[in-house]
């Protein structure tokens, strides 16, 4: 387990189903919100013995150095705002056999934020988080995908009812200003897809990229001088390329 800040979580290459559209939220939240830090996506519920039993939230980093890590998204004094998702039971929904059948989860979106480093003018005043649950409401009902049915249902601004799947003193910090927190409840509806996962990396790069991700994120960055990159070039890419640039 490492701390959060400042920590890399690696892109999902074969997302599907619930991992998939809690990602597009991700993005999404990381992509609108400007005052948001670091927008995480699912977080699992771990648990330690050591000090007696203790539920906390983490975060999937991935391997480093061939071992699998979390990140741990408890309070942190240095934060600005952070959000992660947690994930509830999958149902299904009208169940039918042989049938492409409707899922159906209870998420909920927990946002830590210090209201000082966000916005140290308005908070000599007033407590505005409710300012930021409606910039997160928003997005959430205006600009989602229409394919997928999202349903909000509650918005909890008390302290047991945020980290209710957690131990409440791993968050004692985060309710006196000028540190907050909230939580949105929703539901998440989506028919199961019936394409098979693609468990080969490079198919799986190639469907979860887009050609504007491939101009701008990749293409600029390859050393065409390489000789190894050249070899990589089909015959008909090289004479295209021969031919715009003679």
């Amino acid at each position: 387990m490492t701390d959060w800040l400042n920590q890399i979580v690696p892109q999902p290459l074969e997302a599907i189903e619930i991992d998939k559209e809690i990602y597009n939220i991700e993005a999404l939240l990381n992509t609108n919100l400007a005052w948001l830090e670091q927008g995480y996506g699912r977080a699992y519920r771990k648990i330690e013995n050591d000090k007696g039993t203790i539920y906390y939230p983490e975060v999937y980093r991935g391997t480093v150095q061939g071992k699998p890590e979390y990140i741990r998204t408890t309070y942190n004094e240095n934060i600005k705002s952070m959000c992660y998702f947690v994930v509830g039971k999958e149902e299904q929904m009208n169940f039918e056999n042989q049938s492409y059948n409707y899922l159906k989860w209870n998420v909920g979106l927990i946002f830590l934020v210090n209201l000082d480093k966000i916005n140290s003018a308005l908070l000599d005043t007033e407590i505005f988080t409710q300012n930021l649950i409606r910039e997160v409401r928003q997005l959430l009902t205006q600009a989602l995908t229409k394919s997928t049915r999202y349903k909000l249902k509650s918005v909890e601004r008390e302290y047991r009812e945020i980290f209710r799947e957690y131990t409440m003193s791993e968050f004692r910090n985060t309710m006196t200003a000028p540190h907050d927190c909230f939580r949105i409840n929703f539901d998440i509806e989506l028919q199961e897809e019936c394409d098979a996962v693609v468990f080969n990396r490079c198919e799986a790069i190639e469907r979860n990229i887009s050609d504007e991700e491939k101009q701008n994120c990749i293409l600029p960055f390859v050393d065409w001088s390489d000789p190894a990159n050249l070899a990589t070039l089909t015959t008909q890419q090289k004479t295209d390329l021969s031919n715009e640039l003679c």
